[in-house]
């Protein structure tokens, strides 16, 4: 999704089922939300998802050809 709107619907289901999961779950949990979170602000700051520039016919900026290589996609 590239919509800011889904990423927080996304984001508030943590909030709310964080608390559900037996407690030997949450650092699971936590770790796709950080994830969650990550992709969120890329897509903030760049109105979209810049790795899936190439399969979509897209150019990419200088800026996202850097944040693609210089800091990766560890969860893609």
């Amino acid at each position: 999704m590239e919509s800011l709107d889904w990423h927080d619907v996304g984001l508030a289901w943590f909030d709310t089922h964080l608390v559900r999961v037996p407690i030997d779950q949450q650092p699971l949990l936590e770790s796709f939300q950080a994830l969650a979170e990550r992709r969120r602000e890329i897509v903030r700051l760049y109105g979209h998802l810049p790795v899936r520039n190439q399969a979509l016919g897209r150019a990419s900026t200088p800026a996202e050809a850097y944040m693609m290589v210089g800091n990766g996609y560890e969860f893609e």
